[in-house]
């Protein structure tokens, strides 16, 4: 696991014909949503209390109402969501660990965190590509029809595209919301050739490898095959106290959505923001890398014991 990425692209997943993509795309997920919500008009919406903070923040910014509800070991709805007129739902595809085929009417399939979701049958979604590829901007949403008044020739990629690490982290702290689409010909040449099928087949067999080994161990209810996946979830009773002592053995796992507060009625997803384990399964890694995380962990767990 001791490798030097360095930022560089990985030219063994670039490829010479380009991938079929959208005409138009946004500059990130949340401008997508903000897209969505100007667009279709909800009088109420219905959100996951276990997401990022700029879902609300898109919601409120466009003065919606919102209900929050809570989600389950298998990361779906708990209850039945009943929407009335002109209510809509925000159903996340967590970590790509699903593959949704069909639209739920009045459904908005959030799938920035599973790229490679198949959108065919999907009437309402967005997605973000820089969390799978190595890209800084890039957003696919779906529409039935357009307003004129979002479409720009205006781009810029120069405010975008990060020249060090200080600037990347500077950029990440300023991804805003651009209620607007930009023609395809301004998407980073690194997504439009990025060989999409490799990346999947590398993530799914990662994933496998972690869900045949810890699926005895695993508190939460995942399937057996994944499309894509963003990470592997691991929830533990002490996932805290594990995660802190992979990254000291520079096994890093990201922490998210860490600022959920502690609720009698979404307690569950306070526990699982603390202490579900994110574990790396990128197409950076094989499954030697997946072996060496895995004994890893295990010798915690023992130690731990």
């Amino acid at each position: 696991m001791n490798k030097k990425y360095g930022g560089f692209i990985n030219k063994s997943f670039i490829k010479t014909k380009k991938n079929n993509l959208p005409k138009f795309f946004s500059i990130n997920g949340r401008s997508s949503f903000d897209i969505i919500i100007k667009f279709i008009k909800p009088k109420k919406i219905f959100l996951p209390y276990y997401a990022c903070k700029d879902l609300l923040k898109v919601v409120k910014l466009n003065k919606i109402k919102y209900q929050h509800y809570s989600i389950d070991k298998t990361f779906k709805p708990k209850n039945k969501i009943i929407l009335k007129k002109n209510e809509y739902a925000l159903l996340i595809n967590y970590f790509g660990i699903e593959n949704i085929k069909k639209s739920k009417k009045n459904y908005i399939y959030d799938l920035s965190l599973s790229f490679f979701n198949n959108t065919n049958k999907l009437d309402l979604f967005f997605n973000s590509a820089r969390k799978f590829i190595y890209t800084s901007y890039g957003s696919f949403l779906s529409l039935k029809k357009f307003n004129n008044k979002i479409f720009s020739e205006e781009f810029n990629s120069k405010n975008i595209l990060p020249k060090n690490y200080k600037q990347f982290k500077y950029n990440e702290k300023k991804q805003n919301i651009i209620t607007k689409l930009f023609p395809s010909k301004y998407l980073d040449e690194n997504l439009i050739y990025q060989n999409f099928k490799k990346i999947i087949n590398i993530r799914k067999k990662n994933y496998s490898y972690f869900y045949n080994q810890l699926k005895n161990i695993n508190m939460l209810k995942l399937k057996k095959n994944a499309h894509g996946p963003l990470y592997f979830p691991l929830l533990l009773n002490n996932g805290e106290q594990i995660r802190k002592k992979l990254n000291k053995i520079k096994i890093y796992t990201p922490i998210l959505w860490e600022n959920l507060k502690k609720t009698k009625q979404f307690s569950f997803e306070h526990y699982l923001a603390k202490n579900c384990i994110f574990l790396p399964i990128d197409q950076r890694y094989n499954i030697k890398d997946m072996n060496y995380i895995y004994s890893n962990l295990m010798r915690i767990l023992k130690d731990e014991s």
